[in-house]
């Protein structure tokens, strides 16, 4: 063969350095085809090598082939940084086809293409072996940035696993520790027993439930929670429910929640049946009948079964008016009117309203016998629901009775109007009408007497109003005085159908 052959170096074609501050010339004892065949890498020291971002751009350095063996040397523009990892790489292209058609062929070309063959080899062999010996396979995946990503998986070494980076540019090996040093902080759970893990929790020996774990300042023990969890737990405790059903807690804060029994039907409504108990669907209460009742004497109530709402009004009895004495020779003497009775007003719904309910009806005042003081007005009642006291009654003198006081209704209760005050004079000249008993929103009380007559008082006319107040004029002697009207009570009944 010729002497002028191309020498090929039975090495692997990649050369690395460590360079000085501003070195720029790196020789190679390895030669290549062209210029163009050559790759090279570069990153600081310290730094994870990665072909994918640090392989330098040809503008940077230039390739000449020097010597005898015209090996390759790489020399930068730009001068590195001291301990910079420089790695220069042979990649000749694995395809190349040559015809020999020319008649003038000499072994030199035989020489050049075999040489030729030999780095194609070789580059075979870099890649399978040896070149960036930290990759080994490479995987796909996606993102939505980008749909085709190809990442080169590192290599592992012994207690390793993939992750990726923080960046997500890249798939990283991550240490782990030593089968001796687990677990650091336990407890693991397996499949199956491991005699390699110490706080290992056998997955076969726990019953069947959702696995939780206790906690101490030292360890973490897992344990199983039977299904259906208990409500101490987040759960329901229970399995299953009635479909569409309404749900409620249990009797204690930690019983299972519970199902209102049935779903109901179009138009009823659920109604609470009291503290203790569960709520039943029920009828709506549509009230479809109202029936009105006057309470004229004491009575008991009682209560209908489809009752919905029931209005109470009351009225008490009213004052009598008081008896005249004997007026002077040429005078008058007018005795003061009865007050009227307390009115109330109440609605309640028919829970509030007992099974039955005391009615009571207030006495009317008397008059007062001639020259006497009446009697006062009986208090009227529908239970405690409803109370109207009765007013006072007119004095032997001018003064009037009072309204009555302190009703109870949980809508109103108005105290009785005071009757009208009497009158004495001894002037004989001029008409007087004074002493009339107090009205109510029910009636008129006794009118008023009229001086310059001898009249009894006159009686109420409306329920729970005062009698007048008797009038004696010109020594016509002593008079009575009117009676009240007694109390009432009116109750509205609403009742569902």
């Amino acid at each position: 063969m010729s002497t002028s052959q191309q020498i090929i170096n039975d090495i692997e074609p990649r050369s690395q350095y460590v360079s000085t501050n501003g070195q720029t010339v790196f020789n190679t004892t390895w030669t290549a085809d062209s210029a163009s065949d050559i790759d090279v890498y570069a990153h600081a020291d310290g730094v994870e090598a990665d072909d994918a971002t640090q392989l330098v751009s040809t503008t940077e350095y230039n390739v000449t082939f020097v010597g005898t063996y015209e090996t390759v040397r790489v020399t930068f523009t730009t001068g590195r940084v001291l301990d910079d990892i420089i790695t220069i790489v042979r990649n000749t292209p694995s395809t190349r086809d040559n015809l020999y058609t020319n008649t003038n062929f000499t072994p030199s070309m035989l020489n050049q293409d075999f040489g030729v063959r030999t780095l194609v080899e070789q580059q075979n062999q870099m890649y399978n072996l040896d070149f960036a010996p930290h990759y080994n396979l490479s995987c796909t995946y996606t993102d939505n940035s980008n749909l085709n990503i190809d990442i080169i998986l590192p290599i592992l070494g012994e207690n390793q696993f993939w992750v990726k980076n923080l960046l997500n540019t890249k798939i990283i090996a991550s240490d782990l520790p030593g089968p001796d040093d687990l677990p650091i902080t336990g407890p693991f759970i397996t499949y199956t027993e491991s005699a390699s893990l110490a706080n290992a929790f056998d997955m076969g020996l726990l019953n069947s439930g959702i696995v939780a774990q206790t906690v101490t300042a030292s360890a973490a023990t897992p344990y199983v929670l039977d299904i259906p969890l208990t409500v101490d737990n987040g759960g329901t405790g229970a399995s299953s429910f009635t479909a569409f059903a309404v749900l409620t807690g249990g009797a204690t804060a930690t019983d299972a929640i519970t199902n209102v029994s049935g779903v109901g039907t179009t138009g009823q409504i659920l109604t609470s049946n009291g503290a203790g108990t569960l709520p039943t669907w029920e009828a709506a209460n549509q009230v479809v009948t109202v029936v009105i009742t006057t309470y004229g004497t004491d009575a008991t109530y009682t209560k209908p079964s489809n009752l919905a709402y029931l209005s109470i009004e009351c009225v008490g009895g009213g004052g009598g008016g008081g008896g005249s004495t004997n007026s002077a020779g040429s005078g008058h003497l007018i005795s003061g009117g009865g007050g009227g009775g307390t009115y109330s007003r109440s609605l309640y719904n028919a829970d509030d309203i007992g099974a039955t309910e005391a009615v009571t009806i207030g006495a009317l005042g008397t008059g007062g016998t001639a020259g006497a003081t009446g009697s006062d007005g009986g208090e009227t009642s529908f239970g405690a629901l409803c109370v109207s006291p009765g007013g006072s009654a007119g004095t032997n003198s001018p003064v009037p009775g009072q309204g009555g006081l302190g009703g109870t209704g949980n809508i109103v209760s108005g105290p009785g109007m005071p009757g009208l005050g009497g009158m004495a004079s001894s002037i004989n000249t001029t008409q007087y009408a004074m002493g009339g008993g107090a009205s109510t929103l029910w009636g008129a009380g006794g009118n008023p007497s009229v001086a310059g007559t001898t009249l009894t008082g006159k009686p109420a006319g409306g329920y729970g109003a005062g009698g007048g107040g008797g009038c004696s004029s010109n020594a016509g002697g002593a008079t009575s005085g009117g009676d009240a009207a007694p109390g009432r009570i009116i109750i509205i009944e609403y009742l569902a159908g």
